[in-house]
C-alpha cells in the first residue's frame, strides 16, 4: 500500500509538471468582423468596405446592400444608378472610420450624362452623400482615377449613394474641323463624298457633330451639296470646306478631268453611272448620274462645253425618277421638263427654268410623265394610273394645266403623248393635235401605225407596220414611204426615236442579218447608214439635233468596269 502510494504522488506531480494543451480561437463567421477588423464585399461584388483594427468594440455581423429604394435626393442631382447601399450590422458610429469603395465601369461613365468628360473631370461632378433619417448630407470622398472607383470614409452604419448634377455640365465647344474628300479627282458629273469632324480643344471628337456647311471655291468648276457630296462640273479644281459656328475646316482641292473627244465622238460624261436623257435641237443635253450616298439620281444639263448640276428640287423630291415612262426633254434654251420621284417613290413632273435658276412642280399631279416641250416653255404629259387616259398641258408661269381634248383610242393601252414642236402642235402615235383639233395620219390599209418624230415645219415621221420609215405633213393626202435599212430580215421591227427640223431621223432595228441585238441608224439625205462608235458598243440611242448630233450611252465591251459614257456622235 505504502508503494504505490509513493507511485502515485510521484505520478501527480509529473502530470503537473507538464504543460496542458489551451483552446485555439475559432474563426470568425463570414462577414464578421472583429476586433482586428476585415472587408466585406456586397453580393454584387460593385461595393466593399474595410474596417481598421479596432473600429468595432465586438465581434459583428457586417452586410453591405443595393438600396434600390432610397429617398429621394435633392432636384438639382440626380442618383447614379446602382451606386447606393446600406452598411449594416449595428447602429451607431463606428471608433473609427471604415473605407465604403464603390466601382464605376467605363461604361456607366459614358452614361452618366456628363457629355464625354474624362474620368479626372468626374471629381467635380460626382458628389457623395449620406442619408440621416429622410435627409441626404454631404459626406468626402476620393476618386482613383486608375480604377475608377470612389472611396467614402463613412463614420458609422447607414446609406451612402454617389449623385450627379441634374443638368450637365456644357458640351466642350467646337474648336476645329477636320475635312476629307474622296476621291479627290474626278471626272465631269462624277461624284466624289465629302465628311467633316468637329473636335474640341483637346482634339477630341465632338458628341453630337454640329451642322456643317459646305462650300466650293469655284462652283463652275466643282459643285457641293449641303450634304457634301462633290459633283465635277467642268475641268479645272475647286477648294472645297465645311463650317460650323464660325469654325472653318482645311481646304481640300478637288480635281475634275475634262471629258475625253476626238474622232467625230464627245464624251460628255465619263461617270460610269451617268445616262444621256434627252437633247435639244441646238445640242443640248439633259443627263442623270446617280447619287452613291442616297442611291437616287441626279440632273444636269450640258450645254456643249460645260456641264452644271440642276439646283436643289423641291421639298419632298428625291431625285429624278427612273421609271421606264418617264421620258424628260430639254429645249433650246436649256430649260428642262422632266419626272422626278417625291417621297415614296411616287411620280410628279417637275420644271427647271434655266434663266431662274431654279426647279418647280407642273401641276399635273402624280403619275403624270413628261413627254415633250418646246422653246415657249410648254410641256405635254400622259397620265398612267390604272384607268386613266388623259393627257395635259402646262405653259411654265400657268397656275394649272389643261386637260387635252384627245383621249386613247379604243381604250389603246400605252396610247400617250409623244412631243410638241414649237408651233403648239402635238404628236400622238395616230396623229397630230393643233389646239382643239385632231387629224388623223392616214393609215395605209391594214397597217399599224407608230409616229414618233415632229418637226417644227409639222412634219411627222414614224413607222408603219414596225418596218417602213414614213413620213407625212398635215397637207398631205397619204404618208410618204421612205424605205427600210438595206439587210433587214422578215422580223425586222423598225423604231423612230427622234427626228430633227432638217429631216434626219435616228432608228432603232432589230432583226438585222448581222444581229439580233439592236441597231441604230440614221437616215440622211434619202440614205440609211449605221450609226456606230469607234471600241465601243451602243447601250441606247436617245435623240439627234438639228447638227446632226447623236446623243448615245455607250460601253466598252472588251473593258469591263468603269465602263459607261454618255457621247454625242455625228456619223
Amino acid at each position: 500500500m505504502k508503494r504505490f502510494g509513493i507511485l502515485g504522488l510521484l505520478l501527480a506531480a509529473a502530470l503537473v509538471a507538464c504543460p496542458q494543451p489551451q483552446p485555439q480561437p475559432q474563426p470568425l463567421p463570414p462577414g464578421t468582423i472583429g476586433a482586428s477588423g476585415g472587408t466585406v464585399t456586397s453580393s454584387n461584388g460593385v461595393a466593399s468596405v474595410t474596417f481598421p483594427a479596432g473600429a468595432l468594440s465586438t465581434d459583428t455581423a457586417i452586410t453591405i446592400s443595393e438600396n434600390t429604394s432610397p429617398p429621394a435626393v435633392p432636384n438639382n442631382q440626380k442618383m447614379i444608378a446602382g451606386k447606393t447601399f446600406t452598411v449594416a450590422g449595428g447602429s451607431g458610429n463606428f471608433a473609427s472610420p471604415a473605407s465604403l469603395k464603390i466601382n464605376l465601369t467605363p461604361s456607366e461613365i459614358a452614361a452618366l450624362g456628363l457629355r464625354g468628360l474624362r474620368p479626372q473631370a468626374l471629381i467635380s461632378q460626382v458628389v457623395a452623400l449620406q442619408l440621416g433619417g429622410t435627409t441626404w448630407t454631404n459626406i468626402t470622398f476620393t476618386f482613383d482615377t486608375n480604377t475608377n472607383t470612389v472611396t467614402i470614409n463613412i463614420p458609422g452604419f447607414g446609406t451612402y449613394t454617389l449623385v450627379v448634377p441634374n443638368t450637365p455640365p456644357p458640351a466642350p465647344t467646337l474648336s476645329s474641323i477636320a475635312l476629307t474628300c474622296n476621291p479627290t479627282s474626278i471626272a465631269v458629273t462624277a461624284t466624289s463624298t465629302c465628311s467633316a469632324i468637329g473636335k474640341d480643344s483637346s482634339n477630341v471628337n465632338l458628341n453630337p457633330q454640329p451642322t456643317f456647311t459646305f462650300a466650293s471655291s469655284d462652283t463652275g468648276k466643282v459643285g457641293v451639296s449641303s450634304t457634301g457630296v462633290v459633283t465635277g462640273v467642268a475641268a479645272g479644281s475647286s477648294n472645297i470646306n465645311a463650317s460650323s459656328g464660325g469654325i472653318t475646316s482645311n481646304a481640300v482641292a478637288i480635281t475634275v478631268t475634262a471629258a475625253p473627244s476626238g474622232g467625230g465622238v464627245t464624251f460628255v460624261s465619263t461617270n460610269p453611272s451617268a445616262r444621256g436623257k434627252a437633247i435639244s435641237a441646238t445640242g443640248r443635253v439633259f443627263l442623270t448620274t446617280v447619287n452613291q450616298t442616297t442611291g437616287y439620281s441626279l440632273g444636269f444639263t450640258y450645254d456643249g462645253t460645260t456641264t452644271t448640276a440642276l439646283p436643289a428640287l423641291p421639298s419632298g423630291y428625291i431625285g429624278v425618277s427612273t421609271n421606264i415612262y418617264a421620258s424628260p426633254c430639254i429645249n433650246s434654251s436649256g430649260d428642262v421638263a422632266f419626272t422626278a420621284f417625291k417621297t415614296g417613290q411616287v411620280n410628279h413632273a417637275l420644271f427647271f427654268d434655266k434663266t431662274a435658276n431654279s426647279v418647280s412642280e407642273i401641276p399635273f399631279g402624280d403619275e403624270n410623265f413628261v413627254f415633250g416641250c418646246n422653246d415657249s416653255k410648254q410641256v405635254v404629259a400622259s397620265n398612267f394610273n390604272s384607268g386613266q387616259k388623259t393627257h395635259f398641258l402646262w405653259q411654265s408661269g400657268d397656275v394649272s394645266a389643261t386637260q387635252l381634248s384627245r383621249t386613247s383610242p379604243n381604250g389603246v393601252i400605252g396610247y400617250r403623248a409623244r412631243s410638241i414642236n414649237n408651233s403648239g402642235t402635238i404628236l400622238f402615235p395616230d396623229g397630230i393635235l393643233k389646239s382643239t383639233t385632231f387629224m388623223a395620219v392616214p393609215l395605209p390599209q391594214s397597217s399599224s401605225l407608230n409616229a414618233v418624230g415632229l418637226t417644227t415645219a409639222g412634219t411627222v415621221y414614224g413607222a408603219v407596220g414596225s418596218s417602213q420609215l414614213f413620213k407625212w405633213n398635215e397637207t398631205d393626202v397619204a404618208v410618204t414611204q421612205l424605205g427600210t435599212p438595206s439587210g433587214q430580215l422578215q422580223s425586222q421591227s423598225l423604231f423612230v426615236i427622234g427626228v430633227n427640223n432638217n429631216g434626219d431621223v435616228l432608228l432603232r432595228v432589230t432583226g438585222m442579218a448581222s444581229s439580233t441585238d439592236y441597231q441604230y441608224w440614221l437616215y440622211k439625205n434619202s440614205t440609211f447608214s449605221q450609226v456606230t462608235v469607234p471600241n465601243y458598243s451602243i447601250l441606247e440611242a436617245i435623240g439627234i439635233s438639228d447638227d446632226g448630233s447623236v446623243l448615245l450611252n455607250v460601253f466598252n465591251s472588251e473593258n469591263f468596269g468603269n465602263n459607261y459614257r454618255v457621247a454625242l456622235v455625228k456619223p
